[in-house]
């Protein structure tokens, strides 16, 4: 089969699903992308900036957001609610751990006819991505392009821009989907760029949150929670080296729910086994209760999800 190609439906699918968020001034904060039926994701601190609140901001903020998709819908514009919100110091994998975590995720009061939700799959190192981003002064947006690198310590993972010329990741990139050119799916959301030091070059690297860590987050919703597939599971040998679309639209939406559901099952019994390994050795009694109250909500998230999979079954 042939390769996808950037003209391919999976790449004007991706190009569709860009939404670029605003400011109450008209000035655009970030991007987002959306990711199912009536659902975008971006960061917490693009919402934040949106909103004009502190970027580590921990409560769910209550006012809608206001966006639109350029490339899709250009002037049409939409509002989203936040129904998911992690900011910074609240890991996204296990509660026991610290790690940052800057991701919302908004409810649109209304989907543009043309908005389809991205394709999304795993990355890895070396290969290359594009992305579209909002630099100040360039509200149309703007193309930078990179290689892919590893997870760091904090499951963020590194886009390094290896061209001479063209635009780098910057402010205005944050929340805006990364396409990987060789699978042909989007792999992350950008989070951060590494600023450059005083009197020192662009060091032309920035930082993504990775599809495994963002659909631990949208997996707690329902009506998320089996339109994207793990990438084990959505993935071939075959399709992962054409280029086919990585989720089956033959699959009936119930199945792929189900399968979904299932995935997310297995990443918190996971979660779990690793919060009851770190509770059992830990003496400290604020820590124990902290890790505690912790597991509970690994256990009852444990108990929905597990029930919403027999619901199906019927």
């Amino acid at each position: 089969m042939e390769a996808l190609t950037p003209q391919s439906e999976g790449f004007q699918t991706f190009k569709r699903s860009l939404a670029r968020i605003f400011h109450s001034n008209g000035v655009v904060v970030g991007a987002g992308f959306a990711i199912a039926p009536g659902y975008l994701i971006t960061c917490a601190h693009v919402v934040a900036a949106a909103l004009s609140l502190a970027a580590d901001t921990q409560d769910a903020p209550e006012q809608p957001v206001e966006l639109e998709f350029p490339l899709a819908a250009e002037g049409e514009r939409v509002t989203g609610q936040v129904v998911e919100w992690l900011s910074h110091e609240v890991d996204i994998n296990s509660p026991s751990i610290s790690r940052p975590a800057d991701i919302a995720i908004l409810k649109l009061d209304r989907t543009p006819e043309r908005i389809t939700p991205v394709t999304v799959g795993e990355g890895a190192w070396g290969h290359p991505f594009r992305i579209l981003g909002f630099p100040k002064g360039l509200s149309p947006g703007g193309w930078a392009s990179g290689v892919l690198r590893d997870q760091i310590s904090n499951g963020w993972v590194l886009l390094e821009d290896i061209k001479a010329q063209g635009y780098s990741i910057q402010f205005g990139f944050s929340g805006a989907p990364v396409w990987d050119e060789t699978i042909n799916a989007v792999v992350g959301m950008a989070v951060q760029a590494q600023l450059p030091k005083k009197n020192q070059p662009d060091p032309k690297v920035a930082f993504m949150l990775p599809t495994s860590q963002l659909r631990t987050v949208w997996s707690r919703i329902p009506e998320i929670a089996g339109w994207h597939q793990p990438s084990g599971e959505m993935q071939s040998q075959e399709s992962t080296m054409t280029g086919s679309d990585v989720r089956d639209s033959s699959t009936p939406p119930s199945n792929r729910r189900l399968r979904g559901l299932q995935a997310r099952l297995k990443d918190v019994s996971g979660e779990i086994d690793i919060a009851e390994e770190q509770l059992a050795a830990t003496n400290n009694d604020v820590e124990r209760k902290r890790q505690e109250r912790q597991l509970d909500i690994l256990y009852k998230r444990h108990d929905e999800i597990e029930q919403q999979i027999n619901n199906l079954k019927g």
